[in-house]
């Protein structure tokens, strides 16, 4: 049964990401998602928060 298992390598060569702040949402909907970004201070939270606020003046 070993002979059927098998192993692969990979290696990243780039990477695309979007990154969606909520836009849709309602303003109360987004005040709650930045309350809990204020609140948690995970990595990357303080940007995302200042994103978010960004997006929602413009």
């Amino acid at each position: 049964m070993l002979s059927g298992i098998r192993g692969l390598r990979l290696q990243v060569t780039g990477v695309r990401a979007r990154f969606k702040y909520a836009g849709k949402r309602s303003d109360e909907v987004r005040d709650r998602i930045a309350t809990g970004l204020a609140g948690r201070g995970g990595p990357g939270d303080a940007e995302a928060l200042e994103h978010l606020l960004r997006r929602r003046d413009a």
